[in-house]
């Protein structure tokens, strides 16, 4: 890969470009620059996703974007966003339990914010996508992300949480599952527990500890 030794000098190239412009108040050539710019760093994500990986540095700030960045930038980033999720995809430890503290942060309904409800819904359909997209079936809170979404009043963001809470078809596995069950045979069972619902208690357990007042009743 002929990217890859001038990659990390890319990125930072890119990442200099939005710190040096203006969000707000920016010209049209300015909005067009950084629109450019959000879907030029998703693209070296999928790319060269080792570059991503480490940290939940530019995923918290592609995040923050849809919040804040103005409406002529942010379909664009809406579809960065998107498209960044196959850095992360399989990550785990540390960086993964940050993703789910950025994907349940975002997912909190416009009752819970000062933001527009739009914005809200972009953002709480970007975590949704990337909750089914990171993370397995079995995971719970890819799955409770999925449940605080489900009865959302935009019907793209209900229609894609509801999609959440059903359980893969056989022949359509998740990206993690495919890998698993292709790399080796024995690793077939795996894809296929991957693939179900979270066990009453594992979930029971997690929802708990999102909601404490029903662990103390």
């Amino acid at each position: 890969n002929t990217l890859n030794p001038m990659g990390p000098v890319v990125l930072g190239g890119l990442l200099k470009v939005l710190d040096a412009t203006a969000a707000q108040d920016a010209d049209t050539q300015t909005r067009s620059l950084r629109a450019f710019t959000y879907q030029a760093i998703a693209q070296l994500g999928n790319r060269l996703p080792h570059l991503f990986r480490s940290n939940t540095d530019i995923a918290e700030r592609f995040f923050s974007a849809l919040t804040t960045e103005p409406q002529g930038v942010r379909a664009s980033v809406q579809e960065s966003v998107s498209s960044l999720a196959g850095a992360y995809a399989g990550i785990g430890g540390e960086v993964a339990a940050r993703l789910e503290s950025v994907l349940l942060t975002a997912v909190q309904p416009a009752s819970a914010t000062a933001l527009p409800q739009a914005t809200v819904e972009g953002v709480r359909l970007a975590a949704v996508k990337w909750a089914q997209r990171l993370f397995p079936f079995n995971h719970p809170a890819a799955r409770y992300i999925c449940i605080m979404a489900a009865g959302d009043l935009k019907y793209e963001v209900r229609e894609e949480a509801q999609r959440g809470l059903k359980p893969p078809q056989a022949d359509s596995l998740s990206n993690s599952a495919k890998d698993s069950a292709a790399s080796s045979a024995s690793l077939s069972e795996t894809a296929k527990d991957a693939d179900k619902y979270p066990t009453l208690t594992e979930f029971l357990a997690y929802t708990a500890t999102r909601l404490p007042k029903l662990e103390k009743k």
